[in-house]
C-alpha cells in the first residue's frame, strides 16, 4: 500500500468516525472557503507632503523584487518617497515620509 493510499484510507476512517474537524468538513461539503476581506493600511500623511513630482525611482523591495516608487514634493526636504528609502539619480538619499521622519507631523 502506497503512502497516498494509506492517507486516503486513514482519512476515510476518520470521516466515518466523525473525527474530521468542523472546518475541514465544511470545506469538503461546501467547497473552498473565501478568504477574509483585507483592508489596506494607509499611513497618516504628513502635513508637509505635497503632490507627486511625476518622477519614480527604483527600490529594492523586502521581497527581493525591484519596484518603482513615485517621488512626492516635501515642504521640509524638497522631495520624498512615501514609506520607502530610495536614492536620486545623482546618488543623494531621499528621506522616506513616515512617522520616523524628524519633520513628520500629523494633519490636524
Amino acid at each position: 500500500m502506497s503512502k497516498l493510499e494509506r492517507i486516503k484510507a486513514r482519512t476515510a476512517a476518520r470521516k466515518a468516525a466523525g473525527q474530521i474537524p468542523v472546518y475541514a468538513r465544511h470545506r469538503k461539503e461546501k467547497g473552498a472557503t473565501k478568504p477574509a476581506k483585507t483592508t489596506a493600511r494607509t499611513p497618516m500623511p504628513c502635513v508637509h507632503l505635497g503632490k507627486p513630482t511625476g518622477e519614480t525611482r527604483p527600490c529594492q523591495g523586502c521581497g527581493g523584487r525591484v519596484v518603482q516608487v513615485p517621488l512626492r514634493a516635501c515642504a521640509v526636504y524638497g522631495v520624498t518617497a512615501v514609506g520607502k528609502a530610495v536614492t536620486l539619480a545623482d546618488g543623494k538619499a531621499v528621506r522616506p515620509c513616515n512617522s520616523l521622519c524628524p519633520g513628520y507631523q500629523k494633519p490636524a
